[in-house]
Order: structure tokens, then sequence, then C-alpha cells
């Protein structure tokens, strides 16, 4: 996580580090000096869980009285919901979509080796292993 501190001879620092260290004084890395940690409200928080009652949200800094409303309001100010899938599922899905892609790729390719041998000027001579028409 990325935490912002303050130095009073340096201003705003943003110093990262694990959240069981949130609690840990920080020195300043100019003069060495223990910076205060700012308090910065949550960021837009997105959850698929149903909203029963009207809740405050502290990221949109608004009362939002259903997720159809946050929703709402997010697109209005232009935010986007960032997915919370594992690096497994996401690699998973481009493995598959690769495969998908190159499996229509390989038929797209036998499709057109198909017409190339169904039209007359593209026949084989299976006799010399040259197609009809070639001068070779």
């Amino acid at each position: 996580m990325t935490y912002e501190y303050t130095c009073d001879q340096h201003g705003a620092v943003d110093v990262t580090k694990s959240v069981i260290y949130i609690d840990n004084p920080e020195p300043c890395p100019l003069c060495g000096v223990v910076m205060t940690r700012k308090f910065v409200p949550s960021r837009v928080h997105f959850s698929k869980t149903k909203v029963e009652h009207a809740e405050y949200n502290p990221g949109l800094g608004i009362v939002t009285k259903s997720r159809r409303h946050r929703d709402e309001v997010a697109k209005e100010r232009g935010l986007i919901e960032i997915g919370n899938e594992s690096v497994d599922k996401i690699e998973s899905n481009l493995a598959k979509e690769r495969e998908t892609r190159s499996n229509e790729g390989y038929t797209q390719a036998f499709e057109e080796i198909r017409e190339r041998i169904q039209t007359p000027s593209g026949v084989e001579d299976l006799t010399h292993g040259n197609f009809e028409g070639d001068t070779t």
C-alpha cells in the first residue's frame, strides 16, 4: 500500500509499505526527521454485494441508495471498476483466448486449402505431386 506522509521541511512524501507496518514511524528520506502520516479517505470501493439500504460510500463521498445508483454516479464521474480476478484466472482466460484464435486460424487456413483443391485449376496431380498447370 502507498501512504502519504508529510515532512515539516520537505512536504508530502509517498511511502510504499505493507499494511502490517502502517503504525511504524517513517523518517523523511531527505532529512531523517520522523514524518506525520496524512489521513487520506479510502479510494472508490465497489463490491458485488447487494445494497439493501442506503449507505455512505467514502470513495464517492455520497450516500448511495443502491448498487445501480452507485454505478450511475461512478459513470457520471468517469470512474471505472478495476477487476479483482486472480492472476492465475486472468492467465487461464488469456491462454484459452489464444488457443481459440489459433484454432480459428487453422480452421480458416484449412478451408482456404480445401477451396483451392476443389477448384479445377488447383486440382493436384497425385501421380507427379504437382498441381495441374504448374510448369516446374
